[in-house]
């Protein structure tokens, strides 16, 4: 049986799509943002979920990307992103804010420069504001201080709301492991069983 996954080549065409859309929009680059709980966007472009830190994609209008992630998970990433560019960055450590004093960490105007993007007065789409911490927030302000900060969540819906081949095949075997377990469940539920019993099952 082949595997049912999204192909490279995939995630490549996705991040062109966004470039068509960050060019029609003015924008110079497209930050999205995400963490454990919120991933989607992100993994959308890199295939990269964050275990426990957080994580961000850039993308350019040319339809390259790069990945940033927190102190820690830059190994992992680097293993499992389908983004060539990783970089490690502060701002995208773990709520529990430890210091790392001998890390040598990237910062935005690192990856931006890197993805051939210079200047000044930029406009940068922030393509998951709900996903973006003030300390994000904040150091994109401070790198970019005459930059303009544009509210661009609504690529993101435009991009992931038609469905490729690929995502729906996705879909559909994420539904058949979905019925296998809940058959098993109720197959085994009886009177006086507990959730965790469930769970187990």
């Amino acid at each position: 049986m082949t595997r049912i996954c999204i192909p490279d080549a995939e995630y490549k065409s996705r991040a062109k799509r966004a470039g068509e859309l960050i060019t029609a929009r003015g924008l110079d680059v497209l930050i999205l943002n995400g963490s454990e709980a919120d991933y989607a966007n992100t993994r959308y472009f890199s295939g990269f979920w964050p275990l426990f830190e957080r994580c961000g994609v850039a993308v350019t209008p040319e339809g390259n990307t790069a990945l940033m992630v927190g102190p820690e998970s830059g190994i992992f990433a680097a293993d499992v992103a389908r983004i060539d560019d990783v970089f490690v960055m502060l701002e995208y450590r773990e709520s529990a804010d430890p210091a790392y004093p001998n890390l040598k960490t990237a910062g935005f105007v690192d990856v931006l420069r890197h993805l051939g993007i210079t200047g000044d007065r930029l406009r940068i789409g922030v393509a998951s504001i709900l996903d973006t911490n003030v300390v994000v927030w904040e150091a994109l302000k401070c790198a970019f201080p005459n930059a303009e900060l544009v509210d661009a969540r609504d690529l993101m819906v435009e991009l992931r709301s038609c469905k490729s081949e690929n995502e729906i095949d996705c879909l559909r075997e994420a539904a058949r492991i979905t019925k296998i377990a809940t058959d098993d469940v109720i197959a085994a539920l009886k009177p006086g069983m507990t959730e965790l019993q469930l769970v187990g099952i």
